[in-house]
């Protein structure tokens, strides 16, 4: 099954709005484990399975599983947040 996402470069911003979620400020990578950090809440992180998303900053901030520095790095991939969602109509494959 192809993605509907795939024939275009996707974004944070396009997965935000073609998947409803309303977030404020949306980044995708499509390893999930490294990104710039979200400025703007709710907030979420896309990869090309799915996302987490972060309603507060104050819950992103505190989050044991995201590694504040110059940049976000999350080791293991935002796949291993608790509260991910996997999102088929990203990659196009189905679980």
């Amino acid at each position: 099954m192809r993605s509907e996402f795939s024939t275009r470069k996707l974004t944070g911003r396009k997965l935000n709005r073609n998947l409803g979620l309303g977030a404020a400020h949306a980044l995708y990578r499509e390893s999930g484990d490294w990104y710039h950090h979200l400025l703007r809440f709710p907030g979420v992180l896309l990869d090309r399975n799915g996302y987490i998303l972060f309603h507060t900053r104050s819950q992103y901030e505190s989050s044991r599983h995201l590694q504040h520095g110059k940049e976000l790095h999350v080791p293991g991939g935002i796949a291993s947040i608790p509260g991910y969602v996997y999102e088929e109509t990203i990659s196009g494959e189905s679980r």
